[in-house]
């Protein structure tokens, strides 16, 4: 879908749904341009779509949570799935689901277990459990749940989430600006972005040898293959220093190239 600079995502989502479709699945955050979706327009438009069914709307919010100030009920999307170990900095191996009161009771679990029913005195499965615990099976990960509890209040204790939200933009969007002081260098947005991720192209060497290159002097950055560009990430801790050495070593890379 090519809207980060032009066009409308409402729209072209909308312009593709046909009388079959059921299900609309996207990210919030798009992990390769940076760009985020108008989320609560795009529920909006699959849900009143028709009038015969309900065209339900599955986010992917890895890049998101952690990253993006959300309020969840207030976007009306239906299932919200996020994994905990990028931008919450917390283990791997755990995450959340959020489902919606209008989505419950249709959303069951595929795999059942003892926690997520109710049963009657003889042990008989009687009904789902009307929480989270409906897609409970059995054994959790118990370590990694509280790896990934303490590393959300180790956030938390460093502001709320609309303070740290906005302290990434503000250190995004130094980035975004000083890497267009390089004629070489193309930043894939045309405007600030939106949260920590920035996507840019460099002419005059190859974006895996300069991945390759900052790598050796401390910068993790990646390469992506669609679009072709190489993609900096930008969480709240993220220092204005760090970023002018980056631009310092990055044009140093590419005169020497």
């Amino acid at each position: 879908m090519d809207s980060l600079n032009n066009g409308n995502p409402t729209e072209i989502i909308r312009d593709n749904l046909t009388k079959n479709t059921r299900l609309v699945v996207l990210s919030h955050l798009l992990w390769n341009t940076g760009q985020v979706l108008p989320l609560k327009e795009i529920a909006q438009a699959c849900h009143n779509y028709s009038a015969k069914h309900t065209v339900r709307v599955m986010v992917d919010a890895a890049q998101s949570v952690g990253s993006l100030y959300l309020n969840l009920p207030e976007l009306e999307i239906d299932y919200y799935a996020f994994t905990g170990h990028k931008w919450l900095c917390g283990p791997a191996g755990v995450g959340g689901l959020y489902v919606s009161q209008a989505a419950f009771e249709e959303l069951n679990p595929t795999f059942i277990g003892w926690r997520g029913v109710e049963m009657d005195v003889r042990g008989k499965p009687i009904a789902w459990k009307q929480d989270g615990t409906k897609y409970e099976v059995a054994t959790s990960a118990y370590p990694e749940y509280e790896g990934l509890r303490s590393a959300i209040a180790l956030h938390q204790s460093w502001g709320t989430a609309e303070e740290r939200y906005q302290k990434i933009c503000e250190v995004s969007n130094y980035l975004w600006t000083q890497l267009q002081t390089t004629k070489q260098v193309s930043c894939l947005k045309n405007t600030p972005p939106e949260a920590g991720l920035v996507s840019f192209t460099v002419e005059g060497i190859k974006h895996i040898e300069l991945v390759d290159a900052l790598e050796k002097q401390g910068f993790l950055l990646r390469t992506i293959a669609d679009p072709d560009c190489i993609r900096a990430c930008v969480h709240y801790l993220t220092l204005i220093e760090e970023c002018d050495r980056l631009i310092a070593v990055i044009k140093s890379i590419i005169k020497y190239a």
